[in-house]
């Protein structure tokens, strides 16, 4: 078995049984197109981040809340909050009710990441 077939397998393994990020994944991955290495390194890290479904160690951990790097929000140093909720970037955002792969479907499709990194460099950063 190739090691390609040997991730698909289990992807479509972890998707099957309900895995969060590799339902984030398949979402995304199946809905836009990535491409790394045509933009900025702050873009494709972003991008990556994105796609992925990045989750903070703190958010998985149980270890003490950052807050947001843009809009200082406590505990809003995470993907959704960045993605979903900071208000600095709610002219980024299409209205209506989305939820988190769809909302970042919509920015990889629109080409959005790189208008919010021109306004934001500290978009969705590392810690």
């Amino acid at each position: 078995m190739s090691s390609n077939s040997t991730i698909a397998h289990n992807l479509d393994t972890c998707y099957g049984k309900g895995s969060p990020s590799s339902i984030h994944y398949v979402h995304v991955s199946h809905t836009s197109s990535v491409t790394y290495g045509r933009k900025s390194a702050a873009h494709d890290l972003v991008a990556m981040r994105l796609r992925l479904g990045y989750r903070y160690y703190w958010e998985v951990s149980g270890a003490a809340a950052v807050p947001c790097k843009l809009c200082h929000s406590p505990a809003g140093h995470t993907l959704a909050h960045y993605v979903m909720k900071c208000p600095l970037l709610v002219h980024f955002r299409p209205h209506g009710n989305w939820d988190l792969p769809p909302m970042i479907s919509w920015f990889f499709n629109n080409d959005i990441i790189p208008a919010i990194l021109k306004d934001f460099p500290l978009f969705a950063p590392p810690l």
